[in-house]
């Protein structure tokens, strides 16, 4: 990779069914090929997933979109 290049900063990983052995500490390091480095450290930490119902996505004429869905934390998120 070139520190020239131009990337997505974020880091995916598919766990599958989740485990207690997921939590904990992640490190993704990237070396550049002049030698530089960027380290990003996360602490992923048990989350409550609530159940949802009636998900709706309205696509707006200006690229972004409004999700709202029925459920105990109702909160309608844009994004684009």
């Amino acid at each position: 990779m070139s520190s020239e290049c131009a990337y997505l900063d974020y880091w995916s990983k598919r766990f599958g069914p989740v485990a207690s052995a997921d939590y904990g500490s992640y490190t993704l390091t990237v070396t550049f090929e002049d030698g530089a480095e960027e380290v990003y450290r996360w602490q992923l930490g048990a989350a409550t997933v609530v159940p949802v119902s009636n998900i709706a996505v309205e696509v707006r004429n200006d690229g972004s979109a409004l999700v709202t869905w029925t459920g105990t934390h109702q909160a309608p998120i844009t994004t684009r």
